[in-house]
Formats: C-alpha cells, sequence, structure tokens
C-alpha cells in the first residue's frame, strides 16, 4: 500500500491498493483525492491461435483527460501508448498471458489478465468443423474414437462413415 498527499491533512490522504492479479502484484490502482481514476469497460480478450495468424488485444477505458497504456506479457512490457496491442504474426514465443495497464490524470486501472495459446499451423478447426476432436480423439474408457471432418458416424446416412 502507498500513501500519497500530505498526512497531516485528512482531506488530501489517499491510498493506492495494489492491483492483484492471478499472477501476484502488478501495479497499484488509485487516483487523485476525490477524482475517478480510469475505468476499463472492455477487458482483452485471449485466445487460441495458429503460429502466424494476428490476434490484437484490446480494452476501451472511460478515462478522464489523456489515457496512456502499457501492455505486458508475462509481467514484462511488450506495447505502450495504443488501447490495442497487434501481433501481425503470431510466434510460440507469444505464448502467455497479457494485461493493459491504463493510466490518466486521475490514476490507474488494470486489465484482467488474459492468455494467448499460440499452436502449430493447421490445428485449429475451420469455422463449423468438429474442433479437434478431427486431430486428437477422444477417449472414452479405453476405448479411442476418432471422429474425421465431413464422414458420417451414423448408420443413417447410408454409407456407414
Amino acid at each position: 500500500m502507498m500513501f500519497r498527499g500530505n498526512p497531516l491533512s485528512q482531506d488530501s490522504l489517499c491510498i493506492d491498493v495494489p492491483a492483484l492479479t492471478a499472477r501476484g502484484v502488478s501495479g497499484f490502482v488509485g487516483g487523485r483525492c476525490g477524482e475517478p481514476g480510469p475505468l476499463i469497460t472492455r477487458q482483452p480478450a485471449g485466445g487460441w491461435v495458429e503460429v502466424g495468424q494476428s490476434h490484437t488485444f484490446s480494452v476501451e477505458v472511460a478515462a478522464t483527460g489523456g489515457a496512456t497504456y502499457r501492455w505486458r506479457k508475462d509481467g514484462f512490457i511488450v506495447g505502450l501508448s495504443y488501447p490495442e496491442l497487434i501481433i501481425a504474426s503470431v510466434s510460440a514465443q507469444d505464448t502467455g498471458w497479457y494485461t493493459c495497464l491504463v493510466l490518466d490524470d486521475n490514476g490507474t486501472a488494470m486489465s484482467q489478465s488474459v492468455h494467448l495459446q499460440v499452436v502449430p499451423e493447421g490445428s485449429l478447426p475451420a469455422a463449423g468443423g468438429l474442433g479437434l476432436l478431427s486431430l486428437v480423439g477422444m477417449v472414452i474408457g479405453t476405448a479411442v474414437v476418432v471422429l474425421r471432418r465431413g464422414a458420417c458416424h451414423s448408420a443413417r446416412c447410408g454409407r456407414g462413415g
């Protein structure tokens, strides 16, 4: 905890509270006495992305004055100044936990921590497909059932799969 202001005047004493995330303390949340700091109105989104594809993290903020942004991956700063962090062509090294620290004239706010998982090219399904079931299969007890995209898995199809 950090104290700011004149400790002899109760009117100007403010407290900055540590911003806790699943990965520990990652900054302080607070602002000027009596003034609201920035409010993150839309949190960033993580997800699964194939190598070579792009991914954009973004936040929307209600802030007083000009807001600045500090994007972090696993606690280290990876982007500054913009509400978006764009990774044009992801690689395996981009896998990790991302947050955005937003600062304005009255204080700071920390986004939720989101995870980006980078997988090999061709690992994710096309829209509407069976997903990873077609690649990995499903384990049911000791039997392994592999479902293939576009294949019929019912006798009602007439071709039996």
